[in-house]
């Protein structure tokens, strides 16, 4: 009799344990706490590459190949995923819509002696830039040098300024004398990057929009497509696997 008593016992401690354990492990409360979800691009977001954590693990975006997109995400504290068609690079789908604008100055205005003009990239991305003008600011424009009365032909100052993408040098007008030397801004070097102080900018980085072009080889059984980065430079995509081989980028048909 004392030993089945003893056995029956050690039967209900075991399950009054085995109750507890499983009521902690399944809380809601605790399970969220111990193993939060969060992802760097903020959910389902097929433009830009992030990073899930879960339970000390990360999963980042990734191009399955450069037409399939795989994108994770957390819902509820757990991790997902989910699958997208585009043109994909570098674990995000590329945006083939992106603005495309015409480099140089939109807008100009004077703020005491400078002219404060926009500059707009071939990216849409807008500058603000500055000019101090030695001889004031008028209507978005450095004004003109002024008029000498004892000037003599010939005698120029060694001066240059910006009008819009061009440098500026006076000449003397025709008529010239001691009571009146008029002085006519002529445009002598046109900068490509924009002009400020009288002087070129250095030229922009070079850019380009991310696209894939029409352009396919083969690497063994695999396809690969050119691919052209934000800075121009190149980069082959693998692509499909054939499974019966490769010619010219594409894959063979089955036999």
């Amino acid at each position: 009799m004392k030993v089945a008593f003893a056995v029956a016992a050690v039967i209900v401690a075991v399950a009054v344990l085995a109750f507890s354990g499983c009521a902690e492990a399944t809380s809601g409360r605790g399970w969220a706490k111990r193993f939060a979800c969060a992802d760097t691009d903020g959910g389902i977001n097929f433009d830009a590459a992030g990073t899930v954590t879960w339970r000390n693990h990360t999963f980042t975006d990734r191009c399955l190949n450069n037409r399939t997109l795989k994108e994770y995400f957390c819902i509820g504290g757990m991790f997902w995923h989910t699958f997208r068609r585009c043109d994909c690079a570098d674990g995000a789908c590329i945006n083939a819509t992106r603005d495309v604008c015409t480099q140089g100055y939109r807008t100009a205005s004077c703020e005491d002696n400078q002219t404060r003009r926009m500059f707009v990239y071939r990216n849409c991305t807008e500058e603000w830039r500055n000019e101090t003008c030695e001889f004031g600011c008028k209507a978005g424009k450095c004004a003109d040098h002024p008029r000498n009365e004892t000037c003599l032909p010939g005698s120029l100052p060694n001066i240059s300024r910006c009008d819009g993408n061009w440098i500026q040098k006076p000449t003397m007008g025709e008529s010239c004398s001691c009571e009146s030397c008029p002085l006519d801004w002529v445009n002598v070097t046109y900068c490509d990057s924009g002009c400020l102080n009288g002087s070129c900018l250095a030229p922009a980085p070079k850019e380009c929009l991310p696209r894939y072009q029409d352009s396919y080889k083969c690497d063994g059984n695999w396809t690969f497509r050119l691919y052209v980065r934000a800075d121009c430079g190149e980069k082959w995509m693998r692509g499909h696997f054939c499974r019966y081989g490769c010619v010219d980028g594409q894959c063979n048909a089955a036999y």
